[in-house]
């Protein structure tokens, strides 16, 4: 069953923070939007592992700062901040020369970029 909008007697169908098009918009122009949900806990070795893994695959396809802001980083100097004391100023480098990374196929069918 698709969700609907939660103001009362509306009915429309779901866009964000549970309203519809026409509220979300109202809501939005007003700036009275819900808050978003609570994300999940990410356990802090997994979000490192994961941002390391993402900035491989994104090495060589765009600038530093881009690259950093896509990783949920304010700047790339505090993405080159989290990922050299890990060991990994191979990838930073890559990254400053916008040098793409080798690819890989794992036996099980998934890719892996290979650092440098």
């Amino acid at each position: 069953m698709a969700r609907v909008c939660d103001v009362e007697g509306c009915g429309l169908p779901h866009r964000s923070r549970g309203l519809c098009e026409m509220h979300y918009r109202r809501a939005k122009r007003a700036g009275q939007l819900p808050p978003l949900p609570p994300k999940a806990p990410v356990a802090p070795g997994r979000r490192r592992l994961a941002v390391i893994e993402d900035a491989m695959w994104l090495a060589g396809t765009d600038s530093p700062e881009a690259i950093a802001s896509r990783l949920g980083y304010t700047s790339w100097d505090s993405l080159e901040a989290a990922l050299r004391p890990l060991g990994h100023a191979p990838l930073v480098r890559a990254i400053l020369d916008r040098r793409e990374l080798p690819k890989h196929i794992r036996d099980d069918g998934t890719l892996e970029a290979i650092p440098a």
